[in-house]
């Protein structure tokens, strides 16, 4: 749903709206059918997601962001992650109460604090504009794959692959390493 919400609700604000106003707009109509159709199904109740989305408008990129999906830009032998995971552990870490690696093994990893869905408010991070140039490599992945590959397995692999090849490898090498969550990529290469 949120994929699609997002998707539609940019498409259509994106001609009367600059990017972040259009995309603030499109989280929000999403956060809202997903709060409202967890209210009307029992069965749905509580659910919620977190999502990732990213726009290049001529040579400018922008993030819209909310949860534990990130985002990332690899840019000559440098990885940038764009994103900031809104979980309770990564909080730990920036408090200086956990290490990165004393976070990648907490009990409580998966428990975020900004997801579409799960009220009414959708505080959605916006970052950018950043500057886009040729070369340039954006992924963009759920904790299912981000907890089992490393940053640097990410850059290489979609660095020597072409995007789809690259997205195959690293779903399953995520699978191989347990697989125990939802494993989301995309991949996108900017040409010169």
């Amino acid at each position: 749903m949120a994929v699609e919400i997002i998707h539609d609700v940019y498409s259509k604000e994106r001609k009367d709206q600059e990017v972040f106003e259009a995309l603030k707009s499109a989280f929000e109509v999403a956060n809202f059918t997903i709060l409202q159709k967890s209210l009307e199904q029992e069965d749905l109740n509580g659910m919620g997601t977190t999502a990732t989305a990213l726009v290049i408008k001529r040579d400018q990129t922008f993030v819209g962001h909310m949860g534990d999906s990130r985002a990332y830009l690899f840019r000559d032998s440098t990885v940038h992650q764009l994103t900031k995971d809104h979980s309770m552990v990564n909080r730990m870490v920036e408090q200086g109460l956990l290490s990165k690696e004393e976070a990648q093994r907490h009990p409580q990893r998966n428990v975020i604090y900004k997801a579409l869905g799960v009220n009414r408010d959708a505080e959605l991070d916006l970052t950018g504009p950043f500057s886009t140039q040729g070369d340039d490599i954006f992924l963009l992945c759920s904790d299912g794959l981000s907890n089992l590959v490393s940053d640097e397995e990410l850059f290489k692999i979609a660095k020597d692959e072409k995007p789809k090849k690259a997205c195959e490898k690293l779903i399953q090498l995520a699978n191989k390493r347990g697989g125990d969550d939802n494993i989301t990529v995309q991949i996108l290469k900017v040409l010169k």
